[in-house]
């Protein structure tokens, strides 16, 4: 789920340029709300307090997860801009299904354990994700390529308020060793929203993490959040939005601004839902606006 606008402008130096590599399209409406991870040059170092050997006992998925995706019998959401985005749920309201319409589908189905957390994602396309926790604490996930072979994990800091505050990401080498190449840490407002994101990359020249982008997100509505933050990997047991934000501007390691800030007006219906976006992007000291509109289905 990774698109252009924004983050095409970044010359995909900015992973995780939420809808950067989706935002520079900027105009992919559809993804505008999230950040994206390019592919940064392997580099070598990693926290010390990240485990780098064999994974604990307790890091083992549950083994009774069903492979095969149930049928999709819940509620849906879909957002229609110039690209679409389909939310499907379980009846007991879990995410089932994430479909993303933009330059080809692509499509995530989750399985869930016995206690209704997510210990598996699988692509249409890229492999899949599975997902390990310490009890009831997300402490990793693990991207596995077609062939079932890691190729990327990362690893995961909660609060006391269990929300997400920092990830290490690491890639796998065949013989499983790993090197770190990135990491984010998050801020949240008052409301639990998350208005913060910084990304940082390992310095080829020092073996160092060293910021390289921060994501502002401000004037968040009151409303229920209609498209949650598309995270890289995609995590549906993390919330990191509660409301729905107005705005969006990233800013270089200097403080500079790296592209148009973009603005977020909404519609709402009797439920206080949105039923549509209207998108305001300021490009060179021009302004580009285009609209997207919600649809429910069970709501």
């Amino acid at each position: 789920m990774k698109t252009t606008l924004l983050f095409n402008i970044l010359n995909k130096t900015i992973p995780f340029l939420f809808s950067l590599t989706f935002l520079l399209s900027a105009c992919k409406e559809d993804e505008i709300i999230a950040p994206v991870t390019a592919n940064p040059a392997p580099v070598t170092g990693s926290p010390a307090n990240t485990p780098q050997g064999e994974s604990p006992a307790e890091n083992t998925p549950p083994a009774t997860a069903d492979p095969t995706p149930a049928p999709v019998q819940g509620k849906s959401m879909t957002f229609r801009g110039q690209y679409t985005q389909l939310l499907e749920y379980n009846v007991d309201g879990t995410l089932q299904r994430y479909t993303s319409h933009s330059n080809g589908t692509f499509i995530h189905n989750f399985e869930y354990d016995a206690n209704k957390k997510p210990v598996k994602a699988t692509t249409n396309n890229f492999g899949n994700t599975r997902y390990f926790y310490t009890g009831e604490v997300l402490e990793k996930a693990v991207k596995y390529d077609l062939l079932d072979r890691p190729l990327k994990e990362y690893v995961f800091n909660f609060n006391s308020q269990n929300q997400l505050i920092e990830q290490h990401g690491f890639r796998v080498a065949l013989d499983g060793s790993k090197t770190e190449f990135e990491k984010q840490v998050y801020a949240y407002d008052n409301k639990g929203n998350m208005n913060l994101m910084k990304q940082y990359y390992i310095d080829p020249a020092t073996g160092q993490l060293v910021l390289s982008a921060s994501f502002h997100y401000e004037n968040f509505d009151n409303k229920q959040n209609a498209i949650p933050y598309l995270s890289e990997p995609y995590l549906p047991q993390v919330t990191l939005w509660v409301n729905n934000p107005g705005k969006r501007y990233i800013l270089s390691k200097d403080g500079n601004l790296l592209v148009g800030a973009e603005t977020y007006g909404y519609s709402y219906n009797e439920a206080g839902r949105p039923v549509s976006r209207y998108t305001t992007v300021d490009v060179g000291g021009r302004t580009v606006s285009y609209s997207g509109t919600f649809t429910y289905t069970g709501f």
